[in-house]
Protein backbone atom coordinates (compact mmCIF):
# COMPACT_ATOMS: atom_id res chain seq x y z
CA UNK A 1 0.00 0.00 0.00
CA UNK A 2 2.85 2.40 0.79
CA UNK A 3 4.43 2.00 -2.63
CA UNK A 4 1.11 2.76 -4.35
CA UNK A 5 0.48 5.74 -2.08
CA UNK A 6 3.88 7.25 -2.77
CA UNK A 7 3.39 6.74 -6.51
CA UNK A 8 0.01 8.51 -6.29
CA UNK A 9 1.61 11.66 -4.81
CA UNK A 10 2.19 12.82 -8.39
CA UNK A 11 -1.28 12.00 -9.71
CA UNK A 12 -2.86 14.85 -11.71
CA UNK A 13 -6.02 14.80 -9.58
CA UNK A 14 -5.75 16.60 -6.24
CA UNK A 15 -8.11 14.24 -4.41
CA UNK A 16 -5.92 11.29 -5.37
CA UNK A 17 -2.86 13.13 -4.05
CA UNK A 18 -4.74 14.00 -0.85
CA UNK A 19 -5.70 10.35 -0.33
CA UNK A 20 -2.11 9.34 -1.08
CA UNK A 21 -0.80 11.68 1.63
CA UNK A 22 -3.23 10.27 4.20
CA UNK A 23 -2.48 6.69 3.20
CA UNK A 24 1.28 7.20 3.32
CA UNK A 25 1.00 8.79 6.76
CA UNK A 26 -0.96 5.81 8.06
CA UNK A 27 1.04 2.93 6.57
CA UNK A 28 4.64 4.18 6.58
CA UNK A 29 6.78 3.26 9.54
CA UNK A 30 7.46 6.27 11.71
CA UNK A 31 10.87 7.64 10.83
CA UNK A 32 10.83 6.32 7.24
CA UNK A 33 12.69 9.31 5.85
CA UNK A 34 12.15 8.46 2.18
CA UNK A 35 8.38 8.39 2.75
CA UNK A 36 8.03 11.55 4.81
CA UNK A 37 10.39 13.43 2.48
CA UNK A 38 8.27 12.41 -0.52
CA UNK A 39 5.20 13.78 1.27
CA UNK A 40 7.06 16.89 2.45
CA UNK A 41 7.95 17.75 -1.13
CA UNK A 42 4.26 18.60 -1.64
CA UNK A 43 4.24 21.32 1.04
CA UNK A 44 5.75 24.07 -1.13
CA UNK A 45 4.96 22.58 -4.52
CA UNK A 46 1.44 21.18 -4.73
CA UNK A 47 -1.18 23.25 -6.52
CA UNK A 48 -3.94 22.35 -4.02
CA UNK A 49 -4.06 23.97 -0.58
CA UNK A 50 -5.70 20.96 1.08
CA UNK A 51 -2.91 18.71 -0.16
CA UNK A 52 -0.30 21.14 1.16
CA UNK A 53 -2.02 21.25 4.58
CA UNK A 54 -2.30 17.46 4.71
CA UNK A 55 1.34 17.08 3.71
CA UNK A 56 2.52 19.40 6.47
CA UNK A 57 0.46 17.58 9.08
CA UNK A 58 1.59 14.20 7.76
CA UNK A 59 5.25 15.08 8.17
CA UNK A 60 4.55 15.59 11.87
CA UNK A 61 3.12 12.07 12.09
CA UNK A 62 5.64 10.35 9.84
CA UNK A 63 9.01 11.72 10.94
CA UNK A 64 10.71 10.65 14.14
CA UNK A 65 10.32 13.06 17.03
CA UNK A 66 13.06 15.67 16.98
CA UNK A 67 14.10 14.92 13.38
CA UNK A 68 16.10 18.04 12.49
CA UNK A 69 15.50 17.73 8.75
CA UNK A 70 11.74 17.46 9.20
CA UNK A 71 11.76 20.35 11.67
CA UNK A 72 13.66 22.51 9.19
CA UNK A 73 11.14 21.80 6.43
CA UNK A 74 8.24 22.61 8.75
CA UNK A 75 9.86 25.81 9.99
CA UNK A 76 10.47 26.88 6.41
CA UNK A 77 6.81 26.24 5.63
CA UNK A 78 5.82 28.38 8.62
CA UNK A 79 7.74 31.33 7.24
CA UNK A 80 7.37 30.84 3.49
CA UNK A 81 3.98 29.23 2.82
CA UNK A 82 1.57 31.75 1.30
CA UNK A 83 -1.46 30.07 2.91
CA UNK A 84 -2.20 30.64 6.59
CA UNK A 85 -3.68 27.14 6.84
CA UNK A 86 -0.40 25.59 5.67
CA UNK A 87 1.61 27.71 8.10
CA UNK A 88 -0.65 26.65 10.99
CA UNK A 89 -0.49 22.98 9.97
CA UNK A 90 3.31 23.21 9.89
CA UNK A 91 3.26 24.78 13.36
CA UNK A 92 1.15 21.90 14.69
CA UNK A 93 3.38 19.33 13.01
CA UNK A 94 6.47 20.96 14.50
CA UNK A 95 4.90 20.81 17.96
CA UNK A 96 4.17 17.12 17.45
CA UNK A 97 7.80 16.43 16.50
CA UNK A 98 9.00 18.39 19.51
CA UNK A 99 6.66 16.45 21.78
CA UNK A 100 4.78 19.55 22.84
CA UNK A 101 1.32 19.21 21.30
CA UNK A 102 -0.31 20.23 24.58
CA UNK A 103 1.92 23.28 24.82
CA UNK A 104 0.52 25.02 21.76
CA UNK A 105 -0.46 28.62 22.45
CA UNK A 106 -4.17 27.79 22.06
CA UNK A 107 -5.41 26.94 25.53
CA UNK A 108 -8.99 26.32 26.54
CA UNK A 109 -9.69 30.05 26.57
CA UNK A 110 -8.71 30.40 22.93
CA UNK A 111 -9.93 28.09 20.21
CA UNK A 112 -7.54 26.56 17.74
CA UNK A 113 -7.90 28.22 14.30
CA UNK A 114 -7.63 24.93 12.37
CA UNK A 115 -10.59 23.48 14.23
CA UNK A 116 -12.98 26.13 12.95
CA UNK A 117 -14.17 27.33 16.34
CA UNK A 118 -14.97 23.92 17.82
CA UNK A 119 -13.00 21.56 19.98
Amino acid sequence: ALEEALAALTDPHSLVRLAAVHTAARVAEQGDSASWQAVAALIPADSDELVRVAAARAVGRMATGGDVDALEILRRAQSEAPDRSVRLAATDAEARLLGSMNALPFGSSREHPLLGGSR
